[in-house]
Order: C-alpha cells, then sequence, then structure tokens
C-alpha cells in the first residue's frame, strides 16, 4: 500500500517587533540561513578531499515593510540596540481528502539592523522600505517544540533537543 502523501503550506505570518504587532506592514520577512564553514582535509592515502564544518556564517534575515513606518525606523535605525523579532506562522497539512490539520510555528530573532533600505519614491507608486537584521539569536520551534536554536553569543546550537555544544564546552571547561 502506497504511504500517505501529506503536504506542508506555510503562506501566512505576523510579525512582532520588540513585542509590538506589525500585523499588514511587511510584506516579506526572509528568515536565517543556517549555514557552515568549512575546512579540508588533505592527506596522502585519502581518495579525496573531505570537508568538515567548523563554525556558523554570519546569519541575517530580511523584512520587507508595505509602506514607510517612522515608529519602526525608530527601533531599526540605531545599531546599538539589539531588537527582538517574532514571527508566527500557521503550518497547514493537506492530505488526499483536504485540510488535516493546523499547527503553529514560531520563530523567534535577536539582532541588530545595520542595514535600512528608506525607499524609492515613483509618482503614483507607495514607498516600500526594506532592512536587514544582522541576527545573533534564532530560534525555530513546531507546535511548541524547538527545531534549532542558536545563540552566537552563548555558543548555543541546538537541534531538536540535541545540544550539539555541550561537549565541546565542557571539553573547553566553560560548563
Amino acid at each position: 500500500m502506497p504511504a500517505l502523501m501529506l503536504v506542508n503550506r506555510l503562506s501566512e505570518a505576523s510579525i512582532y517587533l520588540e513585542g509590538l504587532p506589525q500585523l499588514g506592514r511587511a510584506e516579506q520577512i526572509t528568515l536565517p540561513e543556517v549555514k557552515w564553514k568549512k575546512s579540508s582535509t588533505k592527506g596522502l592515502g585519502l581518495l579525496g578531499e573531505p570537508t568538515f564544518p567548523t563554525q556558523l556564517e554570519p546569519m541575517s534575515a530580511k523584512i520587507k515593510w508595505t509602506c514607510m513606518y517612522p515608529e519602526i525606523n525608530l527601533i531599526t535605525l540605531d545599531p546599538t540596540n539589539m531588537v527582538r523579532l517574532q514571527v508566527y506562522g500557521n503550518l497547514r497539512t493537506y492530505g488526499p481528502m483536504g485540510l488535516t490539520g493546523e499547527r503553529p510555528v514560531v520563530a523567534f530573532l535577536r539582532g541588530w539592523f545595520p542595514t535600512n533600505k528608506m525607499g524609492d519614491f515613483k509618482a503614483g507608486e507607495n514607498v516600500e522600505t526594506e532592512c536587514e537584521m544582522e541576527v545573533h539569536y534564532f530560534k525555530l520551534l513546531d507546535t511548541g517544540a524547538p527545531v534549532i536554536e542558536i545563540d552566537i553569543t552563548a555558543n548555543i546550537y541546538t537541534v531538536g533537543e540535541d545540544d550539539l555544544m555541550a561537549n565541546m564546552m565542557a571539553n573547553l571547561g566553560l560548563v
């Protein structure tokens, strides 16, 4: 018997900046890409040159706003301020008979905004703005269960329930 095909759709989200709702103000948000720097090992007797992870690449998130909002600019234009951003989504699962379930997906981010595109003015068109956050903290939850948690300043890297930094922290005498 073939396996039951289920399809997930996550197409709506609400954004909170410093705990304040921004419903309808953001057109798009791009969550961080988790990407590792790597190094390779060359050696006699090796068939190839294997690569291994070394440390995380810098993470960033982008928000495209539907218009210019001075109250948002007051938060994002201060480079000395670490800003909290939350993104709440509704993940729908569909099967052969239609919608089979919905569950919450939540992303928590903390960082600062080195880039703030203030917008382009064109006759008869709305001014859209964009900002980019340098992410120092990222946590993704699915129905309250952790998917990933990264804190680059506290050396936290957890996937699911597995603390992938625990052994290294202990070996370095940091716990």
